[in-house]
């Protein structure tokens, strides 16, 4: 499955509604570093797919 880079996240926070930061944001906080944009992506990319 595809996923438009620019707006996948908007996407997820449509899905996740106020769930959002936490959801996006939150591995970041909870893992640390190197947890990055990418990663970000990546995991808002299986949230669409699913």
């Amino acid at each position: 499955m595809r996923y438009a880079a620019r707006t996948v996240e908007a996407d997820v926070a449509a899905r996740v509604g106020a769930r959002n930061d936490e959801v996006l944001h939150g591995a970041r906080r909870r893992l640390g570093a190197p947890w990055a944009k990418d990663h970000r992506m990546a995991l808002a990319a299986t949230i669409c797919a699913g």
